[in-house]
């Protein structure tokens, strides 16, 4: 079965039929519903066998399309929240996105929250029917346990992942120093409330929340050892997926040690390579899923089946909102809404240092001719083209016509005087979006080998091991360069690890292990948690200067989003964050 393409009605039905179950049981005399009936799901009965917990193990992954890899949330709080975005419309909600201008009512703060929440309280469902089966079937053959074991193990992942979202996002700080452990995380669910008070839930510190989450990898880890899948259930966490996040884990609260010995269990055990640069380029627009180089990835698959209610369709629909503009006939058109497009000071900091910004200008022939000469050499750090769409020097088609990308307009807002490159990451590239293709099935990565190299390159350096983590810096650096990644490169290794980088601001410049993170996951919303961890705040807003819609200011209280107003007002155990 492939998990991400369920439709998660029959796993609420079973949920529905429990609650009425239970419900029945308590308020209706004996003889009106024989529960003793071994087909009527009852809360005596249910799970009855490992194929209903197969089921609710399917809702789980399909819930891991919502909340951050919902498009409506991704575009908000990954690529706006680290300005990989400008944005081209005048929007309250898109405003207070590209500003970091978020409130406790934001509908878009509560959602978020909301979301992961639900997530959570659907393992901790499953992973308590879990323990019931286990007690009530003790005879089970080892393929069953086994098979139990599983589902269990990656029911505790996906617990694990939601919680670590949460914890960056909600939480007071990330982990700079011990102190930090102390401070406030958020509230952990460890069963679902049967009355009001049971939902009054404080915050745990941060700490308490990092030692929650890892214990349920380690139980994940332990549970799936080295599982991989393949076929129809290439989509689900493997065992090299939990070691992969626990290492993820460990550098984020800074366990050095315990971050190096994993992660490079993973590099050396999995299998895992990094694909070549002509793979990678092309790796985020629906082609080469599930490579060698993807640890976990969210499959989508094309759906025009209610292509706008997010519950029901399997499709990706963020390329809608980052749709490249594109020229024909003169006219300049869209794939799409278009909401966003590339901040025009990531292009310095690529390297790019053009200065056009009107579309006679990006479409000079000395302009486009200059542009080549630095994409053939790589002058520019390769990568850019694969983020952005260059206006005039890309295309995009469909029915086997070829059009111009173009300048991104503005729509209530200007772009006049910025140079508005689109998307190219993750897009739809090869399809007319409003001929059905709202839903497309390009998938996105949440955990690749790349991501393990250059976290084991900082937790190496931390170690004192400064050779080993300069090497698995260059392995990345010279991939983005289309050279043999394990392979010494005169022209493009880093020699030392204040080696100038292509950006020109202080905070990259000479800093590669920063800027390799932040060029290879450009869009892929990993950055924001290295800016929160490193504490780049204040010098990310003083790059980036502006937005469309008004100039850029930073306040410490913004590493953290603030509590929904809903839990503030229901939850009266919890403590909003500082300065909201």
């Amino acid at each position: 079965m492939n998990f991400m393409k369920v439709n998660i009605k029959p796993a609420l039905l079973i949920f529905l039929m429990i609650i009425a179950a239970g419900i029945s049981i308590v308020s209706c005399k004996k003889g009106f519903l024989d529960v003793t009936d071994p087909n009527v799901y009852s809360a005596d009965n249910y799970p009855a066998s490992v194929e209903d917990l197969s089921i609710e193990l399917n809702d789980l992954y399909g819930r891991v399309r919502s909340g951050m890899y919902s498009p409506e949330v991704f575009r908000f709080f990954s690529l706006s929240r680290d300005h990989s975005a400008d944005q081209a419309y005048q929007d309250q909600r898109f405003n207070a996105a590209t500003q970091l201008s978020y409130d406790k009512a934001n509908q878009d703060v509560g959602e978020f929250w909301n979301s992961h929440y639900e997530n959570i309280a659907k393992c901790v469902n499953t992973l308590g029917d879990i323990a019931r089966f286990r007690t009530r079937n003790p005879n089970l053959t080892a393929d069953e346990k086994k098979e139990v074991d599983l589902i269990e193990g990656q029911a505790r992942f996906i617990r694990a992942w939601n919680y670590m979202i949460l914890v960056n996002f909600y939480g007071e700080t990330m982990i700079t120093t011990d102190a930090d452990k102390a401070k406030m995380g958020v509230p952990i669910i460890t069963k679902l409330a049967a009355q009001v008070s049971e939902t009054q839930v404080p915050r745990s510190t941060i700490g308490e929340v990092w030692n929650y989450l890892i214990d349920d990898l380690k139980v994940a880890e332990t549970l799936l050892g080295t599982k991989t899948w393949a076929g129809a259930d290439v989509a689900r966490a493997s065992g090299w997926t939990v070691k992969a996040m626990l290492g993820k884990a460990y550098v984020y609260t800074q366990q050095w040690a315990l971050a190096s010995t994993k992660l490079k269990e993973v590099i050396d055990g999995s299998g895992k390579s990094l694909v070549s640069f002509n793979v990678y380029k092309e790796m985020f627009n629906g082609k080469f899923e599930f490579n060698n180089e993807s640890l976990f990835e969210l499959n989508f698959l094309a759906d025009r089946n209610e292509e706008w209610n997010g519950s029901t369709n399997v499709g990706q629909r963020l390329s809608i909102y980052l749709a490249p503009a594109y020229e024909e006939n003169g006219n300049i058109g869209k794939n799409g809404f278009g909401n966003y497009f590339i901040h025009e000071k990531n292009l310095s900091r690529f390297g790019f240092t053009g200065t056009a910004i009107t579309n006679d200008q990006l479409r000079a022939p000395a302009y486009l001719a200059q542009s080549r000469r630095w994409r053939n050499t790589k002058a520019v750090d390769p990568r850019l083209w694969v983020v952005a769409f260059q206006p005039f020097l890309d295309s995009i088609g469909w029915d086997n016509k070829s059009f111009a990308t173009a300048k991104m307009p503005g729509e209530g807002v200007s772009t006049d005087n910025i140079a508005s490159w689109c998307w190219h990451k993750y897009v739809m590239e090869d399809k007319f979006v409003w001929a059905g293709n709202v839903a497309n099935a390009n998938n996105m990565y949440i955990l690749r080998l790349a991501d393990i190299y250059l976290l084991y390159a900082e937790a190496s350096i931390k170690t004192g091991a400064t050779a080993i983590g300069l090497e698995y810096i260059n392995k990345v650096h010279r991939r983005a360069y289309d050279v043999d990644p394990d392979r010494p490169s005169v022209l493009y290794d880093y020699s030392s690890l204040s080696a100038a980088t292509k950006a020109s601001d202080a905070a990259l410049q000479n800093d590669p292990l920063k800027y390799e993170r932040w060029a290879e996951f450009f869009g892929e919303g990993t950055w924001w948690f290295d800016v929160s961890r490193w504490k780049m705040g204040q010098s990310e807003a003083t790059y980036y200067q502006k937005v469309t819609t008004g100039n850029l200011t930073w306040e410490d209280k913004k590493y953290a989003l603030p509590i929904p107003l809903r839990e503030i007002n229901t939850n009266a155990a919890i403590t909003q964050n500082n300065g909201y």
